[in-house]
């Protein structure tokens, strides 16, 4: 069973950008070609925030290495935080959701800096429902992976 490190709050964090994403977003469609097609935008990210907050497929990881450090989240807050300005609809709730997007973003920046520099010694914890493995490489307990470790001592047939 996964347990809950001390530096979860990150994950807090994102789940807070993720959910304000999304919002903003519905608050955002607009009848023009552009209200359309940037808040869909901002929804399927802002729903992917959320989901990669609670579990992280490892080839998804692969794929977005960036994603995985203080620097990359960072820097991908930014951006959505920025775009979520654009277009119609409530502006206080976009302005809202864009200022604490870009709060984390710039947070996210300046944690980066302090880790590379050794003045912090945490990274990204890992996703809520994904094991404590260095590599996010996916759920399973320690007992299941000791299990599947023989199979993979025992030699391959040569025939």
């Amino acid at each position: 069973m996964p347990t809950i490190s001390s530096n979860s709050i990150f994950n807090v964090f994102d789940l807070l950008v993720g959910i304000m994403l999304v919002i903003a977003a519905f608050i955002s469609f607009g009848g023009t070609f552009v209200g359309i097609i940037i808040p869909s935008y901002i929804v399927l990210f802002g729903i992917l925030v959320v989901i990669m907050v609670f579990y992280i497929p490892p080839s998804l990881a692969v794929m977005i290495p960036f994603y995985m450090n203080f620097l990359g989240r960072g820097l991908t807050f930014l951006f959505l935080g920025c775009l979520v300005l654009v277009g119609t609809g409530n502006q206080d709730v976009k302005i809202a959701a864009a200022v604490i997007t870009l709060i984390v973003a710039f947070l996210y920046i300046i944690l980066w800096i302090l880790y590379k520099f050794n003045v912090i010694p945490c990274g990204l914890p890992p996703p809520f429902l994904q094991s404590d493995n260095a590599d996010n490489s996916g759920g399973g307990s320690k007992n299941n992976d000791e299990e599947a470790a023989p199979a993979d001592d025992t030699p391959a047939d040569t025939r």
